[in-house]
C-alpha cells in the first residue's frame, strides 16, 4: 500500500499575472492536505469523497483515460484522469511492468456541505494521485518531474491553469513561480513523456523564499465557493493577456513580488504590508477595468475589517468569492483578535492555517508511506 499527501496553497501576490508565461507569483503551502492511498487490486478504480464516495471506472482510448460512475463521464475528475493516463504512459515508455489499483482520494480542502474553500483542492489532489501512482509502479521521480507531471495532466483538463497551487502542492513552503510557456509544454509526435520530463521549460522557474518569524498572515473565508477558470474565462474572453489594460496590471504586479521577495529576505514585514495593499490595489483596478468579478461584497467586506485593526488585505487567487489574507506583526495579536473577531460577525469563517514547510515535502517518509504485503 502505498500513502501519498499534498497540500494547498494560498496566493500572497501574483494571481492573475502568473498566467503570462515567466511572470512571477508568490505561492505559499498551507496546512489542508489531498491524501490518496493506492492498495493493488485486480483493476484501477478511483473511490473519492469529491463526488460523494462513489466508485469510479476506468475507461481507456488510446493514451486518454475517462473516469466513470455508472456509465456516466465523471467530469469533474478531468485532472485526476489525465494524471492517471500520464504515469501510464510514462510506465509503459520505460517498459515497467504495469500495476492496477485501487486509487482511494480524500481531502480536508472543503469547508461545511463539501463547499470548496479555494486551496488548490484540484491541484493538491492531483499532485498527491500522481506521486502515490508514481511509487505504485515504482517509479522513481524527483520532485521536480512530479511537477511537470503534474502541469502535462492539468494542462489537458485546462489549458490556461498556470500551475501555481501545483508547485506550491509538490514543493512546499512559500515559492516564487513562474509559469511555463504552454508551447514547451506541447509533445509533438514522437515525444516521449521522458522527453517532457528533461528538456528545458522556456519561462519556467520555482524558486524557494523564507517566511520571517515575525509575519502573521490570518486567513478568512467568505462561505462563496468561486471557480477560478471561470474568472479567468472571463480574462480571455475580454481581451485576454493582449489588452493592455492586463500590461498595466502586470508591470505593477511584477514590481510588487519583487519588493515583497525582497522584504520577506530582509524580514520587514512594514514593507511586506505597504506592497501587499499595493497588490490588493492593482487588483481592485484590473477588477474595474475588465469586470472579472474579482473582489464580492463578502471579499471587500473581510478586507476593510483587516484594514481597520491596521493589517494589509486581499483576496487570494482569482477572487469571486472563496479566501482572503491579511497581513500583520505576528506580535500584534490584539489586531489579530479584532480580525477574526470582526470577520466571525460579518459571517466571514477564519481559518486556522499553517504554513507547510518545504523541508517535510523534501523528505519522503513525512508524507509518503509505504507498507508492503498489505491485501487489496
Amino acid at each position: 500500500m502505498i500513502e501519498c499527501r499534498a497540500p494547498g496553497k494560498l496566493y500572497l501576490a501574483g494571481e492573475y499575472a502568473v498566467l503570462s508565461p515567466g511572470r512571477p507569483a508568490l505561492i505559499m503551502a498551507v496546512d489542508r492536505f489531498a491524501r490518496v492511498r493506492v492498495t493493488d487490486a485486480a483493476a484501477t478504480t478511483v473511490h473519492t469523497d469529491l463526488c460523494a464516495g462513489h466508485e469510479h471506472s476506468i475507461a481507456r482510448d488510446g493514451d486518454r483515460v475517462r473516469l466513470r460512475h455508472h456509465d456516466r463521464p465523471a467530469d469533474q475528475l478531468a485532472s485526476v484522469a489525465a494524471a492517471i493516463a500520464i504515469v501510464e504512459r510514462l510506465v509503459r515508455e520505460r517498459n515497467l511492468p504495469p500495476r492496477t489499483g485501487r486509487v482511494e482520494i480524500t481531502t480536508d480542502l472543503h469547508g461545511t456541505g463539501g463547499r470548496k474553500l479555494g486551496l488548490g483542492s484540484s491541484a493538491a489532489v492531483t499532485v498527491a494521485v500522481i506521486d502515490a501512482l508514481a511509487r505504485h509502479h515504482e517509479l522513481r521521480l524527483p520532485p521536480a518531474h512530479r511537477y511537470r507531471l503534474a502541469m502535462l495532466a492539468s494542462m489537458t483538463a485546462d489549458p490556461h491553469c498556470s500551475g501555481g497551487d501545483l508547485a506550491a502542492a509538490t514543493f512546499g513552503g512559500i515559492v516564487r513561480y513562474q509559469r511555463p510557456d504552454p508551447r514547451a509544454l506541447r509533445m509533438p509526435p514522437g515525444w516521449t513523456v521522458d522527453d517532457a520530463l528533461h528538456r528545458p521549460w522556456s519561462g519556467l522557474s520555482i524558486t524557494p523564499v523564507e517566511i520571517p518569524p515575525g509575519l502573521r498572515i490570518e486567513v478568512g473565508w467568505t462561505g462563496s465557493p468561486a471557480r477560478s477558470a471561470e474568472r479567468v474565462a472571463v480574462l480571455y474572453s475580454r481581451g485576454g493577456t493582449e489588452d493592455p489594460r492586463y500590461g498595466r496590471f502586470l508591470a505593477r504586479s511584477d514590481a510588487a513580488v519583487d519588493r515583497i521577495t525582497v522584504a520577506l529576505a530582509d524580514g520587514d514585514i512594514a514593507a511586506v504590508a505597504a506592497e501587499i495593499r499595493l497588490v490588493a490595489a492593482s487588483l481592485a483596478t484590473l477588477d474595474r477595468e475588465m469586470g472579472l468579478g474579482i473582489m464580492t461584497p463578502a471579499l471587500s467586506e473581510l478586507c476593510r475589517i483587516a484594514e481597520a485593526a491596521g493589517a494589509a488585505a486581499k483576496p487570494s487567487g482569482a477572487g469571486g468569492g472563496d479566501c482572503g489574507i491579511a497581513v500583520l506583526d505576528a506580535a500584534d495579536l490584539d489586531a489579530a483578535r479584532a480580525i477574526t473577531t470582526g470577520w466571525r460577525r460579518a459571517g466571514i469563517d477564519p481559518l486556522s492555517l499553517a504554513l507547510v514547510p518545504s523541508t517535510a515535502l523534501a523528505s519522503s517518509t513525512a508524507v509518503c508511506a509505504t507498507q508492503k504485503g498489505t491485501p487489496a
